[in-house]
Formats: C-alpha cells, structure tokens, sequence
C-alpha cells in the first residue's frame, strides 16, 4: 500500500531530515518537492501515473464493503474497521486454486462428522446475501482437497459468529506434518489466515479445513482462497481456479521528464506499508531508463526486518542511500 511519494530536487546536496512524514532542512529555507504524489489526501488519481492491471481485484471502499476494481482501475484500499483510508493497492498476480469460494453448500466441500452448511444465509463483506451458514458439531468439520505442486501455501476464509466462538483451521498436504491455528470469531466479519509449508518435492494435494472440537457451534463463512506464498486480496472462484494479474504504477516518458532532472542530486520519499511476511526481497520502488539496462530500486522484506539496501542494474549515474 502507498500512501505519499515526494522526489526532491537538491542541487547543492542539502542534508535533509525526515521525521514523522515532515520534511525540513538544514538550512533556513525549506525545500519543496518537484513531485508530490498523495493517495490518502481523497483527491482523483494522478493522471501522470500509467496504471494496468488485466483483471478485476478486490479492495475495501471507504464504507468498509469489499469491491471489485475493473481491469487496469486502481484500488484505492480502505481499512474495514476503522474506514481510514490506507493508500493504493498494489500486488503480484495470485491465484485461488479453491474452488466454489463462496458457496460452502457444494460439494466440493466435503461435510465430515455431522457437519452441514446452509448457503446464502447472511450479507457477506461485499454486501451480497452469499455468506453461508455453517453448523459444526463438536468434532466435526468441512473442508476441500485441492491439487499442488511442492510450495508455500496460504490458505484463508472470513468467518463471524452470533457470539464469540473458537474454531480450528487447519491445512495439511498428503506428506507433510498438519499445520493448524486456533481462531476466534465474532459479530463482526474476520479473514483468518493459515499456511502450510510443502517443501518435500513430494507433495501432490492440500487439505483445508474448518473444525470444532469443544461445543456445538454455529458460525458464518465466507470467500474461501488458498494461494501460493503469503495472503493476498480475495479472488473469489465458483467451479474453477481464478487468478487476479499483477498491478503495475509507473510515470514515464514526458509525464517523468516535466519533474525529474537527472543531473543533481534528489531524494525519494516513499511512504508504503507492506501487507504480507514475504521473505525474498521485493522491489517496492524503482527508477530507472527506458529498457530497465540502468536502474536502482529499494526492495522490502521481514528476513530482513524491513527496508533492504538499495540495489543496483547496469551502471546508473546516481548512487543511492536508505534511511
């Protein structure tokens, strides 16, 4: 998610001190951005900036209801409980290899231990009647096998309750060791994560399920997704997989030269939250010409604890720091 983007032109190399999003300088005079892209302020998208994106993809509107981008719209994302709005959205392509994502009735999803589902039983996060009702007695529970290749898998699911309740989610290959988290739902619409780790070179399905070992309960699901790497934006399903392609932010060409001047000094300023724990570096921001022979571009990751050094393509003229 990225909330503001500032280039700073400074010839005369001035040192410049960055704290709490507030930009001052060593010297008396301030120095004001060439380029000040905002995304949280609630004005239209910046005409400067080519979006694309060749598939719809889900975001929160300022309402907190989940909806559905067309292709090549930007998502302006919004958080679902405190409706702040958090910045442009943008991800990698994924892909839900779940089937049937909101209709837990089919039976694809397997009801084992007296387990039953009631389809299109309560206004989901979208705002559509198309949550399922979900009986669970103890011991029982409901769940997909789906097909995979060896990998790392998140698996996820909204679930809220008439009152708080504990479940299971659990996610286990045919080879690998089970993997399962304890999570608690309530009144309020919650996605619940798990991830299962197929690293054998073995492993030919995965198993996704809902549980209750304590009491009888009753609870609400909905938007089913299960993908490689780490959680991402829901892409809902109905009898086949469905991928959400890759969002891509760029300024070029005259819209890049009316700003920027590549011959002194500058400074980026990037504000961006990143969403997921992935562990390989990630470009989050980068520059360079226009066959990408010359480029720096700053990368996160938590194996890492955060922001990595800047890196480097061909020979670009400016060097680069992080701070």
């Amino acid at each position: 998610l990225f909330g503001l983007a500032q280039f700073y032109d400074h010839p005369n190399s001035n040192s410049m001190i960055i704290a709490n999003s507030e930009i001052s300088s060593q010297d008396d005079n301030l120095i004001s951005p060439t380029l000040e892209i905002s995304f949280i302020d609630g004005t239209e998208f910046d005409q400067r900036i080519d979006f694309s994106r060749n598939s719809s993809a889900a975001y929160y509107d300022s309402f907190g209801v989940l909806k559905f981008a067309g292709n090549n719209i930007p998502r302006i994302d919004h958080d679902p409980i405190t409706l702040d709005n958090i910045g442009l959205l943008v991800e990698d392509t994924s892909t839900n290899i779940l089937k049937s994502s909101e209709n837990f009735a089919n039976s694809i999803w397997v009801k084992t231990g007296g387990s039953s589902v009631v389809a299109n039983a309560v206004a989901a996060p979208d705002g559509y009647i198309s949550g399922s009702l979900l009986n669970i007695p103890s011991g029982a529970a409901i769940s997909q096998t789906i097909s995979i290749t060896p990998n790392v898998y998140a698996s996820s699911i909204w679930i809220k309750s008439d009152q708080t309740t504990n479940l299971i989610l659990s996610a286990q290959t045919d080879i690998s060791p089970v993997s399962y988290s304890n999570v608690t739902c309530n009144t309020t619409w919650t996605r619940v994560y798990i991830s299962e780790l197929a690293n054998t070179g073995s492993e030919s399905t995965l198993t996704f399920s809902i549980s209750d070992v304590e009491f009888p309960h009753t609870v609400y699901v909905w938007g089913g997704q299960c993908e490689i790497g780490v959680p991402s934006s829901y892409i809902p399903t109905t009898s086949s997989s469905n991928t959400r392609l890759q969002d891509s932010a760029t300024i070029s060409g005259n819209n890049f030269l009316s700003w920027f001047n590549s011959d002194p000094e500058g400074t980026f300023i990037i504000k961006a939250i990143w969403l997921d724990i992935e562990t390989s570096p990630r470009i989050v921001f980068g520059i360079s010409d226009s066959n990408f022979a010359n480029s720096i571009y700053h990368t996160y990751s938590s194996a890492y604890s955060g922001w990595a050094a800047p890196a480097y393509s061909g020979n670009p003229e400016i060097p680069a720091t992080i701070s």
